[in-house]
């Protein structure tokens, strides 16, 4: 009974309004009744009167500094209530305005967006959008379990200058403001994915805090010597969320696995999205999102969510320019041009590329490949100081239409007893015949002897390592291997 006096105080009678009949077409039976549910647990419903105020609002969404106020008045000029603001909002005019703000086009977002966190005229300040980039970066921060204040504060900071980046001045107007969230979609669908996840779920699916973002910081596996938190929360808001969800993986350091070019390749090939950064020993620091799998092959491939990126001096990202296809190259093995790794612009007018000693490379400007992209390294030509080369999706294999398409098949993977062998087998254990004519000569097979000693100091660095606790030595060996066709 106490149900359904409560579903007529909100109007769920046929007194609801034809705007609010209209606008609950736009969700679904289950968005309904949530919606329902929730309207109940914000407003209290202590009497037939009772509605969504400012201060109910704001101690459901508690975003802090004055965006909670900020949010409500936007909500209520959707409505198209005629009430004062201090007299809340009633159930229908709540849904006519939740429908305009989540189930409505890109433009209305963005205005809504402008609305909630900038002036009256559409323009936001600096002041502004920090405060609101702390508390976009404080949920994403709180959903990886971290919340720190000083990191909050920079990554926001960070966000300001690239928002600001074209702007000068302290606040974009209006046309800026629209031009730039138009190119950050997360950011524009904070508020409708804030707004859905707080009364079109059911609360009891969990925190709601951690069902709005469509952003994240990317994480690694193990610390980067080039890639810091304000790098990542950069380039994360370019980088496909697929290729976010778990760690990336150091598939390459040349810290930690030497300089080499043929290292490099051998680590990266057919390992699915991957991030490559360079060092060059002129200070610059730069590199690419790469969205395939590196492969060897004599013409371009990748596709347009390709961008490369400078992390120092300037932390600034690149997109295609949508003048051309040519993303990603590498060759070892062509005689009519330079082999190498390369990305962007055309061979021997490269955005940057990397020659096959991993020692020295090449930057051209302008980029036709990608828009804006200045020379990224600290001359046209460059020495390499550091290469670094991460999986975004760490457990990545390369199917057989990918590798037929790169034109490569994969070597069928040896049985453990082939690999004994081939690890401990001497010339002469395929040449019986060979082998007795030497015993009966007297002359000593050394390989049994030397193949011994290496089984038994083997086996007492195992014991010892054991006896230490100290964990297994980790292994290169364990890269897929492919054959040219």
């Amino acid at each position: 009974p106490s149900q359904t006096a409560d579903s007529a105080k909100m109007g769920n009678s046929s007194a609801k309004s034809a705007a609010c009949k209209e606008a609950l077409l736009s969700f679904d039976s289950q968005q309904v009744s949530a919606l329902e549910s929730n309207f109940r647990r914000v407003a209290g419903m202590r009497d037939p009167k009772d509605r969504i105020d400012e201060e109910s609002l704001s101690r459901e969404m508690h975003l802090g500094g004055d965006l909670d106020s900020r949010l409500y008045r936007a909500l209520h000029k959707l409505s198209g209530s005629d009430k004062p603001l201090d007299k809340g909002l009633k159930y229908d005019h709540f849904v006519v305005a939740l429908t305009k703000c989540c189930s409505s086009s890109r433009y209305d977002k963005r205005q809504f967006w402008m609305t909630v966190v900038g002036e009256a005229d559409g323009s936001v300040t600096k002041a502004e959008l920090h405060v609101f980039f702390k508390i976009l970066i404080g949920m994403t921060l709180k959903t990886s379990g971290s919340n720190n204040s000083a990191t909050i504060d920079c990554l926001a900071k960070e966000s300001v200058v690239q928002a600001f980046d074209q702007v000068s001045g302290e606040a974009m107007e209006e046309g800026q403001t629209s031009a730039w969230l138009q190119k950050e979609p997360a950011t524009e669908d904070f508020f409708s994915k804030l707004l859905s996840a707080h009364f079109l779920v059911d609360q009891s699916a969990g925190d709601v805090q951690t069902m709005t973002l469509s952003r994240t910081l990317p994480r690694l596996s193990r610390p980067s010597r080039l890639l810091q938190d304000n790098h990542l929360w950069v380039l994360g808001a370019h980088i496909p969320p697929a290729c976010q969800d778990r760690p990336w993986k150091c598939l390459y350091s040349s810290n930690r696995h030497g300089q080499s070019f043929a290292r490099l390749v051998g680590k990266m090939v057919f390992k699915g999205p991957s991030v490559l950064v360079i060092r060059d020993k002129g200070g610059a620091t730069f590199g690419a999102f790469c969205p395939v799998s590196w492969h060897k092959h004599n013409k371009f491939y990748g596709d347009s969510s390709t961008f490369i990126f400078t992390l120092e001096p300037k932390l600034k990202v690149y997109r295609s320019s949508g003048v051309n296809q040519n993303f990603m190259f590498l060759s070892t093995s062509l005689t009519s041009c330079t082999n190498g790794l390369g990305v962007g612009g055309q061979k021997d007018y490269w955005g940057f590329h990397l020659d096959t000693l991993l020692e020295k490379g090449i930057c051209r400007s302008p980029c036709s490949t990608f828009e804006g992209m200045p020379c990224v390294s600290s001359g046209v030509t460059f020495d390499v100081d550091e290469v670094e080369a991460w999986g975004c999706v760490p457990d990545y294999v390369a199917d057989e239409k990918e590798l037929e398409a790169a034109g490569v098949k994969k070597k069928k993977p040896k049985s453990w007893e082939e690999y004994q062998a081939r690890g401990n087998s001497s010339a002469l254990d395929n040449n019986l015949e060979a082998k007795a004519i030497l015993e009966a000569a007297g002359r000593a097979n050394h390989s049994d002897d030397v193949r011994a000693a290496d089984a038994a100091m083997q086996k007492d660095q195992i014991a010892q390592r054991m006896a230490a606790g100290e964990p297994e030595a980790p292994s290169d060996e364990d890269e897929d291997e492919y054959d040219d066709i």
